[in-house]
């Protein structure tokens, strides 16, 4: 499900492709959203991947991975089969064992290439054991480059991340190049709307997205055109401790206590917050448990909660109480395999998939993920003990990077991320921000704008609820398009 396809059916047409605005094109009609699919990004922050195909436009939909799609050229109809989908591929027995042995083959297919590939590297642990075994495969006739991002403090010295990528670039014996992809603060708003062309949907501006994409076009400026990274570790192999805090509060709830203590237990080994952070943690998981998480909010129900005032209509509020309900399951999983299923199906990795694929093609570059080669998505469903032990996440991906990668990699814990976030750009600017979230005729249909205008001005306006509409003014300076 890596590369998209998106489908179009009436009585006369049936259009399928790689990229929503041929859909458009054909048709040659304005772009009309559904507000089902807006009100899950305005309250989560990110695109849902919904499991009926449904996207943010009106009538296309997406074919979900690992689905065939048969049209019968006589009755102008189509069928979906799901029998080869991500599920069946999820309840596969994994044994850790073989992990390393299946990593090294995913990552030795995708070094199959006819132009110049680079590995994209942050000295953590997910792109460095994919660096490792890339390098053990590397062939004699065609260049293997390292790039990572050209990470400095004020100081104009190196962040660690940058230090780390550097190690691990003279360990492995390859070339390591810097991307620099400063942006000038007058060409921000700009090359939003470029990205924002390019992706079609509504991406979060605080995340990856708007890093990836100056990434991807200085890597294409270089002549790299396949690139392979490490997304996936974390989503395939329970690498977000905040996974497994989730799951034990969850635990709480349901008075599960003996393996909700477990569970703390392993993230509070992990945890290097305060004495006083960690105290109210556990007392929280104590109140969750003795009221079995009665007036427990979710984070999308307190994002709700803020942007209720603001809304126009019944059926958003109608919507947002459903999509709570029945489809962010974060607060009802009991088990991390559960949880990393739902973000690996319906949330974070559809989003973080479709983003690499639009930002990278976007400059003619090809993005591979060996982690997340098709036989590997079971090992979801490895023990927790595995997934994270004596304080470190990923653990059998730790005990897995090849014996060419030092410890000091293997087993560090300080990684820091590339995010740049474009409203920092914009923060000497903010009027354009507010200019561009009052003007678009989008916004308004949605929110009532004398009630953003009135707040904006004396200050009320949340941050996050700003941020989801500027994002939504931008699709409209761009497509022009109404709700449904």
């Amino acid at each position: 499900g890596k590369k998209p396809l998106f489908i179009y059916s009436d009585n006369e047409n049936f259009i399928a492709a790689s990229e929503i605005k041929c859909i458009y094109s054909i048709l040659g009609t304005k772009r009309y959203i559904e507000r089902y699919a807006l009100m899950g990004f305005l309250i989560s922050k990110l695109m849902p991947t919904f499991n009926d195909g449904e996207t943010l436009y009106k009538d296309v939909n997406f074919l979900p991975g690992g689905s065939n799609l048969k049209f019968d050229l006589r009755t102008f109809s189509y069928k979906i089969s799901h029998d080869n989908d991500l599920t069946h591929w999820l309840n596969q027995e994994a044994n850790v064992e073989n992990f390393s042995e299946e990593l090294e083959k995913a990552v030795k297919i995708r070094l199959r290439s006819d132009v110049p590939i680079g590995v994209t590297v942050s000295g953590g642990v997910d792109s460095s054991i994919v660096a490792a075994h890339a390098a053990k495969h590397a062939s004699d006739d065609k260049a293997l480059t390292f790039l990572t991002v050209k990470n400095l403090d004020k100081y104009g010295n190196q962040k660690l991340d940058l230090q780390y990528a550097h190690t691990l670039s003279d360990e492995l014996g390859f070339p390591l190049i810097e991307i620099d992809y400063s942006v000038e603060e007058k060409e921000v708003y700009s090359q939003l709307c470029d990205m924002i062309w390019h992706y079609e949907l509504l991406p979060n501006l605080t995340l990856i997205s708007w890093p990836m994409y100056l990434f991807n076009k200085e890597v294409a400026a270089r002549g790299i055109k396949v690139i392979l990274d490490g997304t996936g570790g974390d989503e395939i192999l329970g690498g977000y401790p905040g996974t497994h805090l989730k799951v034990s509060q969850n635990l709480a709830a349901d008075r599960q206590i003996l393996q909700s203590l477990i569970g703390l237990g392993r993230w509070l080994k992990y945890s290097t917050g305060s004495v006083k952070f960690l105290s109210r943690v556990c007392l929280r998981n104590l109140k969750l448990a003795l009221t079995k998480g009665s007036n427990r909010i979710s984070a999308e129900q307190g994002l709700f909660n803020q942007l209720k005032p603001y809304l126009k209509g019944q059926s958003f509020l109608q919507d947002a109480n459903q999509l709570i309900e029945n489809f962010f399951i974060r607060q009802k999983a009991l088990s991390t395999a559960e949880l990393q299923a739902f973000e690996i199906k319906n949330y974070f990795l559809p989003y973080s998939l479709y983003a690499n694929d639009q930002f990278s093609m976007a400059w003619s570059v090809e993005n591979r993920s060996p982690l997340l080669d098709i036989n590997l998505v079971k090992y979801i469903n490895v023990p927790d003990n595995q997934k994270m032990r004596h304080g470190f996440n990923k653990y059998f991906l730790r005990k897995a990077i090849p014996s060419n990668v030092s410890d000091k990699i293997r087993w560090r814990r300080d990684k820091e991320g590339m995010g740049t976030d474009p409203l920092v750009f914009l923060k000497n600017n903010d009027k354009l921000i507010k200019n561009s979230i009052l003007t678009s005729t989008l916004v308004q249909e949605v929110v009532d704008i004398c009630t953003v205008e009135k707040h904006i001005k004396i200050g009320k306006l949340p941050q996050v609820i700003s941020r989801g509409l500027f994002t939504l003014s931008l699709l409209d300076e761009v497509y022009d398009c109404s709700l449904a």
